[in-house]
Parts: C-alpha cells; sequence; structure tokens
C-alpha cells in the first residue's frame, strides 16, 4: 500500500516486467539521504528574505494601506463635495449602413454637481470613528500577525539546528548499535550468548537504525518548511524562484 501511495503521488507507472499486460509492480529502491547539507542558517538573514520575498510581508502593508485609506475617505466625506462628469458622443441613423457616418449629430454635455451635508444627526462624525476604529484593529492585527510571522520563523531556524545535532546523535547510536548487533552475532555463533540477548541486541539495532530514519526525515522536513516560509535556498544562496 505504502509503495502504491508513492507512485501515486509521484505520477509513476509501471507494469513490473517492462511488457504490457503483466500485472506485477517493480518494487521501488528507496535511498536513505544521510548526507544533509552543511550550511548556517542566521535569522535575522532569514527574516529579511522572508520579508522580502513572501506576500504576507505584502500583505501585511496594502492591509494598512487600506485601513488609512478608508479612514481619509471617511473624513474627505464629511465636508463638500465636487462632482465632475463630461460626455461626448455622436450618433445618426439611416437605411443603410455607410448613412450612419455622414453628418451625424454631436451630443456634448458638462455638468458640475455640489453636495455639501446640512444636518447628519451625527452620522458622518459615527462613520469617522467607524474607520478610525477599525484603522487601530488593523493596526493591531497586522502586528500580531507581524509577530506570529517572525516567531514561525525564529521557531523553524531553531528547529533546524537542533535537528542536524539531532541526526548527527542518532547516527552514532546506530552505529554503536549495529557494531553491538555484530558483537552478539558473533558471541552467540561461539555459544558464549543465549537467545535473549541476542533478541536484545537485534531489537536495539532495529530501534537505533528507526531513530536515525526518524530524526533525518523531521530535518529534511523542517529544511524544506524553512524553505517555503522564507523562499530562500540557504545552501546556495539564492532565491527560490
Amino acid at each position: 500500500m505504502a509503495s502504491l501511495k508513492l507512485k501515486t503521488f509521484i505520477g509513476y507507472r509501471d507494469d513490473g516486467s517492462g511488457q504490457p499486460g503483466s500485472g506485477q509492480s517493480r518494487m521501488l529502491e528507496l535511498a536513505i539521504p544521510n548526507q544533509i547539507p552543511a550550511f548556517a542558517v542566521d535569522v535575522k538573514r532569514a527574516l529579511d528574505e522572508a520579508a522580502a520575498n513572501r506576500s504576507a510581508a505584502i500583505g501585511f502593508r496594502r492591509r494598512l494601506m487600506e485601513a488609512n485609506r478608508d479612514l481619509e475617505k471617511a473624513r474627505q466625506n464629511n465636508g463638500l463635495n465636487a462632482t465632475l462628469i463630461a460626455g461626448y458622443g455622436l450618433s445618426n441613423q439611416g437605411p443603410r449602413l455607410g448613412d450612419v457616418y455622414v453628418k451625424p449629430q454631436n451630443r456634448e454635455y458638462v455638468s458640475l454637481a455640489f453636495t455639501l451635508p446640512i444636518m447628519t444627526w451625527g452620522r458622518a462624525k459615527a462613520i469617522v470613528e467607524t474607520a478610525k476604529a477599525n484603522q487601530e484593529l488593523t493596526q493591531q492585527t497586522v502586528e500580531q500577525d507581524k509577530l506570529t510571522f517572525e516567531q514561525e520563523i525564529f521557531t523553524q531556524v531553531t528547529l533546524l539546528q537542533m535537528l542536524r545535532q539531532q541526526v548527527a546523535l542518532t547516527a552514532k547510536a546506530d552505529q554503536i548499535a549495529q557494531n553491538r548487533y555484530q558483537i552478539a552475532q558473533d558471541r552467540f555463533k561461539l555459544s558464549d550468548l543465549s537467545v535473549t540477548d541476542l533478541g536484545i541486541a537485534i531489537q536495539d539495532k532495529d530501534r537505533a537504525r528507526r531513530d536515525a530514519i526518524l530524526a533525518l526525515r523531521d530535518y529534511w522536513q523542517a529544511y524544506y518548511t524553512l524553505r517555503l516560509l522564507t523562499l530562500y535556498d540557504f545552501e546556495t544562496n539564492t532565491k527560490i524562484k
């Protein structure tokens, strides 16, 4: 089931033998990514790249500008307003298509309208106060979102550094467990070790290998999550396009 899900995910198709209709599926050989890239990630650099590359950072500025625009619009609509409208057009009719373009009648007009509120019963003031409250709410929300944005990146950078150390420790523990199992197996062949002790060595070997692979999985997930959050490749020091 896991093999089929993986093939579906990567869009891999085969019939196992290379012949159509064989009905057999070829097993995939998976390579463990033991070699992790060695590079340092500066938190400030990660924050700067995320702010420059991600649309969320642009969204923070856009939300603040829209809130300021709405407040300014509410204030300007509270007094004298003028509207200028101008129009120009041509019209004609005739039995034939060419007659439509012969001596057409033109229509030109210009209108200027002024609007001055005399009595609003506090409605205009309420609109301004509402826009001001929305602006303050937007500022607070944006600041909170910025903190969450920065904290997420800071946490991911710290997690990546910790997981790199975890990979090194689990790899060393895996090697020790493999050596211990080999020694236990040799002693068992010499009748110098019980079956129970050999089983314990096998369990420790398998557990150490599983822990090493899980540590690698967590590291690579953190590695690509950081790339996703910053849209930057810290290994090659280039932006992800």
